[in-house]
């Protein structure tokens, strides 16, 4: 939690955490997520609408559940 809330401190907490949600919510571990945000730091910065989109994407192609 700590990690996840030192990424992008200027960000509001709710923009991290819907980040995070959204690539928990595809199965991906949490560390895995975690890392995922720290080398791709421009999720953070896009909207929790776009987020969602992109995850629903990657549903629809079958690539929930972290396979």
């Amino acid at each position: 939690a700590r990690r996840l809330l030192g990424l992008q401190p200027r960000l509001g907490p709710q923009r991290r955490e819907a980040a995070a949600a959204q690539l928990l919510l595809l199965g991906i571990s949490a560390e895995a997520a975690l890392g995922l945000l720290e080398r791709s730091p421009a999720l953070l910065l896009m909207p929790t609408e776009r987020l969602q989109e992109r995850a629903g994407e990657l549903r629809r192609l079958g690539l929930g559940g972290g396979r």
